[in-house]
């Protein structure tokens, strides 16, 4: 019985297969999905079939093309059995051309549309060239692939019927690249902010699970989150430092892709001169004062009491304060909320971050700037974040 489970198993995935397989037309009447081959006739390329692909006038194929403009275009190949003389020729050839981009259309009755790929019909499968129009796109780059069959006219799909494929590429003026919209490296920023934070929240749903994967249940997760962020245990305020730098870590870590990505060319517009200052200016900061800084409280939270035989910290709300001044503190660096909101946001999202670098010396550093005193008052907060912190050690 198990042997003729896997042999229906075998079965269906074959007749999946062949259901989504992609349908060969291969007739008189026209040829489609040969993208890869023409494998009705023989499975490999003949070397004496060259196709081409010209300007219905026979001139050369332009590099460059005009948007949106209809172009007529000759499509044909020469050599195989379709120079060859036969009294009874009943057809001589057929093609299938494919574009990236752009619409291909037919110009007489002897191509037609097949699924979205230009071919012969049965009128036309006894010649060796046909005229076809494209309108271009409005940008970008534009592959033609061109497969052509030279028959020997006897109506049979046999090997005695040579094919050949070629591809041809246009692009459009002043190059092929396609226009991309300018990024705002503000909107980059946070969007990755809310990535990180999105798998945090997987992560930390995960954990819960780990715990007790078989009564989980999201009426017992807020409990056990709770507990988790009102706790005052020495080692669960340590593996919230924990958590807390790594997060940060990773958000000065975006910070600095982005500030490399500047970097990468030059000339580069990623970011403005201003950009860049605040980027380098936050990188710093959260490195330093919410990456690195929370690191060592999660050691010294976890490490100091065990190595002294205490059960806790002398303080152990004071000792849970000091980890909850870092998060309002973060948001005082990473932007300004100013009184006029986000009409200000959408207007000047840039002009809400510090941009002291380094040093936060003068000139740099103006605390007539609304985001630069905003800077100084986080320095503040984590300062007495710092103080609650070492006042137990």
């Amino acid at each position: 019985m198990q042997v003729n489970k896997k042999i229906i198993a075998i079965f269906s995935v074959l007749m999946v297969a062949m259901l989504l397989a992609p349908s060969l037309q291969a007739r008189p009447t026209g040829i489609s999905n040969v993208e890869t081959g023409c494998s009705c006739h023989t499975g490999s390329p003949s070397s004496d079939v060259s196709a081409f692909m010209t300007l219905a006038n026979g001139s050369e194929l332009p590099d460059e093309y005009n948007a949106a403009q209809t172009y007529s275009l000759l499509v044909g190949f020469t050599g195989g059995p379709a120079d060859a003389e036969v009294v009874e020729r009943i057809n001589t050839g057929g093609f299938n051309l494919v574009a990236s981009k752009g619409t291909l259309a037919s110009s007489d009755d002897s191509t037609q549309l097949m699924a979205g790929q230009l071919t012969h019909t049965e009128s036309g499968n006894d010649q060796t060239s046909w005229a076809i129009e494209w309108t271009s796109p409005t940008s970008g780059t534009s592959s033609f692939t061109l497969t052509v069959n030279s028959v020997n006219g006897d109506n049979q799909a046999t090997d005695a019927d040579h094919w050949a494929q070629s591809t041809f590429t246009m692009s459009s003026m002043g190059g092929g690249a396609e226009p991309l919209e300018d990024a705002n490296g503000l909107t980059v920023l946070f969007s990755a902010i809310i990535l990180v934070m999105l798998l945090l929240f997987v992560a930390v749903v995960y954990v819960f699970y780990r715990t007790n994967p078989e009564g989980f249940s999201w009426s017992a997760f807020a409990p056990w989150i709770a507990d988790w962020l009102t706790s005052t245990d020495h080692k669960k305020i340590g593996t919230l430092y924990f958590v807390a730098g790594l997060f940060y870590f990773v958000v000065g870590g975006v910070l600095a892709l982005l500030m490399r990505t500047q970097l990468a060319v030059p000339g580069n517009d990623f970011l403005t001169k201003d950009e860049y200052n605040q980027f380098f200016t936050l990188h710093g900061t959260i490195m330093i004062f919410l990456a690195a800084m929370p690191m060592i409280n999660g050691f010294a939270n976890w490490i100091v009491p065990l190595q002294i035989g205490a059960k806790d910290l002398a303080f152990p709300r004071i000792n849970a304060m000091a980890f909850w001044l870092n998060p309002v503190a973060s948001v005082l660096l990473d932007i300004n909320p100013s009184h006029h909101g986000l009409e200000l946001i959408r207007e000047r999202p840039c002009g809400l971050l510090v941009k002291s670098c380094w040093s936060r010396h003068p000139p740099s550093l103006e605390l007539t700037s609304l985001p630069q005193l905003h800077q100084c008052v986080h320095l503040v907060w984590v300062g007495c974040k710092c103080l609650f912190s070492l006042g137990q050690f």
